[in-house]
């Protein structure tokens, strides 16, 4: 849960800005005049009124309310998977600082094999200077025991030559094992409960070649794949119980405008529900991304193009900024904040150990962000906790706050 207590609001700043605004508004068209303002001058009284709103808001204490978060897995559309995502091509065990076959099976054994499983893998050693390798049969491989195939596996990992085992698909325990996936045919389930072993908690697989061959059905295996890249996000509810004070709640739910619309459904769920989910509570373009993929005939929608439309409309451009039209656009409409200034909305972008932005997402309460995972389609828009986000670029060395200035 993130939550946050009431403080006391400058309410004097927002008055003043918004009595200032219609002082302005008085004085351009005359008090005695009974013209109505056009659609132009209009938007602009609301435009400044909005940006003297977030103005005092910028400047107030932040109050994000008392936040009920539930994991949640993301499914990925029909079609996202295809039949050659399932990669079955034979990959051999390297095992390296083993110069000959005794050297091997003594590692082998260390690592947990029978004896008949060593002496299944005894004749197909083939050994150099350096390295034995062996090309596993497919019922030895299935029939490793969760313990044993976890040591393999780790011990395999360390070695250059098997890079394709050094990036393992994972599961973090919260969300429970794959096999307990209750969409799961049972063969799937069965090959997950085969090939899964547990690593500090999670649910680990790394031999997806091994599955994909076993897997006698292409619904079988598209599946298995499906289940592999699940993605994950969060269920976010804001309390609103009677004595919750809705104002500064709607103040930092509310930027860029929408305060009127943002406080009513705030009232609405006061007097019902008692909760809020954070979705509704979105800017439009947001609200109808989030917890949704790209469609696959879309453009491929990045982390720099949701970050700096956060607050558009749902027909915001689709012209995608690249790396350089992003930092264009943090040197001509953004201003750096102080992490501890930063407000619902305002970005953060994450800056790689080579100086360049890597990712960008935005503040819904500061350990909470919306966040697009890169520009595959497989990728949905989430609200996700900063630290998952964070913990997914590890050459990350620095994470810069950014706000989208006043008119921009």
């Amino acid at each position: 849960m993130t939550t946050n207590k009431p403080t006391r609001l400058p309410w004097a700043i927002a008055g003043a800005a918004l009595l200032g605004v219609a002082a302005m508004w008085a004085s351009g068209r005359g008090a005695a005049t009974s013209q109505r303002p056009t659609v132009e001058e209009a938007g602009a009284v609301s435009r400044a009124q909005a940006s003297a709103a977030d103005s005092a808001a910028d400047n107030e204490p932040g109050y994000w309310g008392e936040v009920d978060v539930e994991d949640i897995t993301l499914r990925l559309p029909s079609g996202y998977v295809s039949l050659g995502d399932c990669e079955s091509s034979f990959h051999p065990w390297v095992f390296d600082q083993t110069p000959n076959a005794e050297a091997a099976e003594r590692q082998m054994a260390e690592l947990g094999l029978t004896p008949a499983q060593r002496a299944r893998l005894r004749p197909l050693l083939e050994c150099d200077a350096q390295t034995c390798r062996v090309q596993p049969p497919d019922e030895l491989v299935g029939a490793l025991s969760p313990a044993v195939r976890a040591q393999i596996m780790r011990r395999l990992a360390m070695v250059a030559e098997n890079e394709q085992l050094r990036y393992p698909f994972r599961r973090a325990r919260r969300y429970g094992r794959w096999a307990d996936m209750p969409w799961l045919r049972p063969t799937v389930r069965d090959m997950f409960a085969r090939v899964a072993y547990q690593e500090s908690g999670d649910d680990v697989v790394v031999d997806t070649s091994y599955a994909c061959r076993a897997l006698q059905e292409p619904a079988e295996r598209i599946e298995f794949m499906e289940a592999l890249k699940v993605r994950y996000g969060l269920a976010a509810h804001l309390r609103v119980d009677p004595s919750t004070p809705l104002e500064p709640l709607a103040r930092w739910y509310s930027r860029r405008g929408n305060s009127a619309e943002v406080l009513s459904t705030l009232r609405t769920a006061q007097a019902g529900p008692r909760r809020v989910t954070l979705h509704d509570l979105l800017p439009p373009l947001a609200r109808l991304r989030h917890d949704s993929f790209p469609r696959l005939d879309e453009p491929a929608f990045d982390c720099f193009w949701s970050a700096l439309h956060f607050f558009d409309g749902a027909d915001a451009s689709t012209h995608l900024p690249g790396l350089e039209g992003f930092q264009m656009a943090l040197r001509t409409q953004y201003q750096r904040v102080p992490r501890d200034e930063l407000r619902y909305g305002d970005m953060l972008v994450f800056i790689s150990n080579q100086g360049v932005p890597t990712h960008a997402v935005n503040v819904i309460t500061p350990t909470l962000v919306f966040t697009k995972n890169g520009g595959s389609p497989r990728r949905p828009w989430a609200i996700m906790r900063l630290d998952d986000v964070r913990a997914q670029y590890p050459n990350v060395t620095d994470i810069q706050g950014y706000r989208l200035r006043s008119g921009a």
